[in-house]
């Protein structure tokens, strides 16, 4: 009783080893299914809007003449889908205009190539999960190989070699075939799903990155490159004008300087002058004044010495004829 549990595994197992190849071919079914899905129409998709990328690009270039140039308004359409919306406002982040002394748009440069943006990793791997696909044959083949030795191992099991009955030895041996057969079968579906989806892959990945590629060369081809040339010409003159207008302002500074200085010490010196004048005629007037004082002063001084003279000699005189 003990053992049953154990035959029951061992039963089921053995089930499960005799309908080997219908799961092989279930498993099989799945993975392609899913490489249908999850990969031929997403591929399909990115080339089809590749195309029609390209088209609507070329269609803008034959449109302009010569000189003119496709403005990156023109473009925003073109990329309006979610596909590209990411890869293409940072594209159109690098795309330099450059504008006349009226602020008009003259021309527009690039400062990168379309290929360091529109990259196949961003564009093709990613949005075709190829980092599985590319793997699914190996998967499928390795499949078909292991249904191959299962099916030989179930068929050698099935067989019994010391049956001395030709008949059961000729049954044993159909069941053996027949076992192999199926194993066989089984595998050769897997090897031939494997073959032609990597036939496929590789034809629809070469077919979007083609298309890419030719994308990025349509895109190159609408902007001249060199914005850095222009630049450094621009710096280099806008150098030689400032040190042309410094030079200019220097000798300029210098001539205002020196003039405004001479008319300062002008200006300086006649005040000094006048200072110096109506100093003199105040020092004049007051010691004039004071002159006129002194002399006021000593006459008072003459008539008082001559008052009390005579006002001495008449007290003397008094004081005579008293005695």
């Amino acid at each position: 009783m003990q053992f049953e549990p154990l035959s029951v595994a061992f039963g089921s197992f053995h089930i499960l080893i005799g309908a080997l190849p219908q799961v092989v071919i279930a498993a099989v079914s799945i993975l392609v299914l899913g490489f249908l899905v999850w990969y031929l129409v997403p591929a399909i998709a990115v080339a089809v809007r590749l195309k029609r990328a390209l088209k609507q690009i070329g269609a803008l270039r034959s449109g302009k003449g010569p000189g003119g140039f496709v403005a990156k308004e023109e473009l925003d359409p073109v990329f309006a889908d979610p596909y590209f919306h990411n890869v293409w406002q940072s594209y159109r982040d690098t795309l330099h205009e450059q504008r006349d002394n009226q602020n008009h748009l003259t021309r527009i440069r690039s400062t990168t190539l379309a290929e360091n943006i529109f990259t196949g990793p961003a564009l093709v791997d990613a949005r075709l999960n190829a980092e599985f696909f590319k793997h699914l044959p190996g998967i499928l083949t390795g499949i078909g190989i292991i249904g191959t030795f299962f099916g030989l191992i179930v068929g050698v099991h099935g067989f019994d070699p010391t049956q001395l009955d030709p008949k059961a030895i000729q049954q044993g041996l159909k069941a053996l075939f027949g076992a192999v057969r199926e194993a066989f079968v089984a595998s050769a579906i897997a090897i031939l799903a494997a073959m032609i989806i990597t036939l496929i892959e590789k034809v629809l990945i070469n077919v979007c990155c083609r298309r890419l590629e030719d994308l990025c060369r349509s895109l190159d081809s609408l902007y001249d490159a060199g914005v850095g040339e222009d630049y450094l010409a621009e710096l280099v003159r806008a150098t030689q004008e400032t040190k042309t207008n410094t030079a200019n302002l220097k000798d300029s500074l210098v001539n205002e300087m020196s003039e405004l200085l001479h008319k300062i010490t002008d200006r300086q010196i006649e005040a000094n002058e006048r200072m110096f004048a109506t100093l003199g005629q105040t020092l004049e007037s007051r010691l004039d004044k004071q002159i006129s004082h002194s002399e006021d002063m000593s006459a008072n001084v003459a008539g008082l010495r001559q008052d009390m003279g005579s006002f001495t000699g008449g007290q003397r005189d008094a004081l005579a004829d008293t005695l």
